[in-house]
């Protein structure tokens, strides 16, 4: 009941208050407002256009056709919002609700329409918009931000872009600057090479190594600034780029490290004592190694000794110097070296001479036994030279004696008489010829005192010593060489001599004539007519010593042809076929000789009774002409 009566209440409390919105109003169609309700009069009810609208179970009716706000206008026309409904809509002529009706407001970036009973509706989101005065508007929504390259931006209250300051070092990732580096960005992270990813973190690209194990702004490279390496015993320093510097040679020091260090370089050596120290890997000298029969040297065991120690060279005492090297040997003078010291009383091999004997220095320094000079003389204790004092020789036909030094020397030259040195002394040896010592050999004394050998027809003469011998001039010959002492030179003028033939009155060659001014030689005698001595071979012979003299030869003569050129065989017609051995320059054929024949020499009697041939010589013509005689 309690509730009943409540809500009773409620309604009519809300008629009053509505009829109380109506300035002035006192009835309503000429009806009354009382009790709470609105005395609808001759109204009540509702036309087609009113609305009938029930008030705590009363219906009132309100001509909605010139509403204003939802009031319905009274008989004078007015409203009951006359004074009008400020953010509330005027509902059944009083002003109700939060909001204009149809008015609109943002909420929560939505837009809220106000309904009919002044009551905001629910809001209709802006999507990528912003709501502006009720209205969404722009190109994005509140608070809503993005990236512009690596520049954050935030929508404004307007609902455009507003840009923001730029990511410094970092990557704008959905409107906010994040990570730890910018887009496009690279590092060198120990020896990686990094960019910057899309979200801004650093990410490996290349691990650097191998030839090029530095990273050096964003880049591998062969090393980092500043840095040094050892290359060798040499240090290398990295240059500004990231590559390696010229070496730098550490001297006296050991590169570790890429630094020059310790006292020494590797492998350098140096002498302690007579012991070499060698350079350790850590720069320190090592301990010393003794040189032994050595000396050390710069460093190094060298030479053949060591230092202070003797030996003896030859027969002088050598010291080992501070090179390690044998000195010049200091001679043992009249003393044996032993051991490396002088000794005894005389040098090894030392010789003296006893009279004529020499003594030898035995290795212990004393002198051995005598050994006689023979044929020789001693001399400062040496068997020299070529002759024992007191000795005589011949040196050509001078006379000699044997020196002090054991070498010859000259006394006397031997002359006429007694030019002939013998055993030390002048003789002669062979025959005298007057004043003269020969020995019968030359070519004015050959084999006897007087015998000269003549030059005749000669250029030169020697003698054996039993005859003579010659060099004959071209045309001369010996012919009596066989003769001792044979004086008379080249007797003969004929190029060789006769052992036999028919001249038998000396071995000269006979000297004969073509009849053309040639001559012939042979070992017969002059040929004759009667009796006839005349034969083929003597014409030959006539003929070729023609043939010579033309510059031809014997081939050019033949015993074939006769004088008219013809070569006949076993006789023929033709005048003197048989008995001339004729000349041709030309012998090709019978024809060429017939044109070339010069002259026939005959040599017999023609057998038909004509004149005889034998010992002319003829023109070759037909018939032939006797133009002159050989012999």
């Amino acid at each position: 009941m309690r509730a009943i009566f409540a809500l009773v209440a409620v309604v009519l409390a809300g008629t009053l208050a509505a009829c109380g919105l109506v300035e002035g109003l006192s009835s309503y169609s000429e009806g009354e407002c009382s009790g709470g309700s609105c005395d609808a009069g001759d109204d009540t009810a509702a036309a087609a256009d009113q609305t009938t609208i029930p008030e705590a179970g009363v219906d009132v009716a309100i001509d909605v056709t010139n509403d204003t706000m939802g009031v319905r206008p009274t008989s004078d026309g007015s409203t009951g919002c006359e004074a009008g409904c400020v953010d509330q809509t005027c509902v059944a002529g009083a002003c109700t609700g939060v909001c204009a009706v149809d008015t609109t407001k943002c909420s929560n970036n939505g837009v809220e329409t106000c309904g009919a009973e002044g009551q905001w509706g629910t809001p209709v989101a802006c999507t990528g918009q912003t709501c502006v005065d009720g209205v969404c508007s722009g190109t994005c929504a509140p608070n809503q931000v993005q990236c512009s390259g690596n520049t954050p931006q935030t929508c404004g209250e307007s609902g455009t872009w507003t840009s923001g300051t730029a990511c410094a070092s970092q990557t704008c990732v959905a409107g906010v600057c994040s990570g730890t580096c910018a887009p496009g960005q690279t590092q060198c992270l120990g020896n990686l090479v990094q960019s910057c990813s899309a979200s801004g973190g650093w990410q490996t690209q290349t691990t650097c190594a191998g030839n090029a194990p530095a990273c050096l702004d964003s880049t591998c490279v062969a090393c980092s600034p500043t840095t040094t390496q050892c290359a060798g015993n040499s240090y290398e320093t990295c240059s500004a780029g990231g590559s390696w510097g010229s070496p730098v040679a550490c001297v006296n020091e050991t590169c570790i490290n890429g630094a020059c260090t310790g006292v020494c370089a590797p492998g350098q050596t140096q002498c302690s004592g007579n012991g070499v120290q060698t350079c350790t890997t850590s720069g320190t000298w090592g301990g010393a190694v003794a040189c032994t029969g050595s000396a050390c040297v710069n460093g190094a065991c060298a030479g053949s000794c060591s230092p202070g120690a003797l030996q003896c060279s030859g027969n002088g005492v050598q010291t080992c110097s501070s090179g390690g090297s044998w000195g010049t040997a200091a001679a043992c003078t009249n003393q044996t070296c032993i051991n490396g010291v002088c000794t005894g009383t005389c040098a090894p091999t030392q010789v003296t001479c006893s009279g004529n004997n020499v003594e030898t220095c035995t290795a212990n320094g004393t002198y051995g036994s005598d050994v006689a000079c023979n044929g020789q003389t001693c001399v400062n204790g040496v068997c020299t030279g070529v002759c024992a004092p007191g000795q005589t020789d011949c040196s050509g036909n001078t006379t000699q004696n044997c020196s002090t030094t054991g070498t010859w020397q000259n006394l006397t030259t031997c002359a006429q008489p007694t030019p002939s040195c013998v055993n030390g002394s002048c003789t002669c040896t062979e025959t005298t010829c007057g004043s003269t010592c020969t020995l019968l050999n030359t070519p004015t004394d050959c084999s006897a005192c007087g015998d000269v050998c003549n030059l005749t027809n000669a250029s030169s003469a020697t003698c054996s010593g039993s005859k003579c011998s010659y060099g004959c001039n071209t045309g001369a010959s010996d012919c009596n060489f066989a003769t001792a002492p044979d004086t008379d030179g080249c007797e003969c003028l004929t190029p060789a001599c006769c052992p036999g033939g028919t001249n038998t009155g000396a071995p000269c060659q006979t000297t004969h004539s073509d009849g053309l001014g040639n001559s012939y030689y042979d070992c017969n005698n002059v040929y004759t007519v009667s009796p006839n001595t005349f034969t083929p071979v003597t014409a030959m012979e006539a003929c070729t010593a023609y043939a010579v003299s033309q510059g031809k030869a014997a081939p050019n003569c033949s015993d074939g042809w006769s004088c008219a050129g013809q070569k006949l065989s076993g006789g023929g017609t033709d005048e003197e076929p048989d008995t001339t051995v004729c000349y041709c320059s030309n012998t090709t054929n019978a024809t060429d000789c017939a044109n070339t024949c010069t002259y026939c020499w005959g040599y017999s009697a023609n057998t038909d009774g004509a004149i005889s041939d034998n010992g002319w010589v003829e023109t070759c013509t037909c018939p032939e002409t006797k133009a002159t005689t050989y012999n």
